[in-house]
């Protein structure tokens, strides 16, 4: 999480550094997700699923189910709620 004075925590870096090393973003669906999604969707009786990765700036739909298609969302600090 972005703190108020613009920096991440260690935990939230260490993450968005795992994710970069991923190579995940802005790569084309892939169908086992959304095979996935559309298991989960059925089994838990839910009208959409998603499977979604965040980085520093934006929100990625990597899989979705019941959604418009969204690829990505540009996100601002208030995207997030205060802790």
């Amino acid at each position: 999480m972005l703190h108020e004075d613009g920096s991440y925590g260690e935990w939230e870096q260490r993450r968005l550094e795992a994710l970069h090393r991923l190579h995940i973003l802005d790569t084309p669906p892939v169908k086992h997700f959304e095979f996935l999604i559309k298991f989960i969707a059925c089994t838990f009786e839910v009208p959409m699923a998603a499977i979604s990765l965040v980085d520093e700036r934006r929100l990625w739909f990597k899989a979705s189910f019941g959604l418009a298609t969204i690829v990505s969302r540009e996100l601002n600090y208030n995207f997030f709620p205060k802790a």
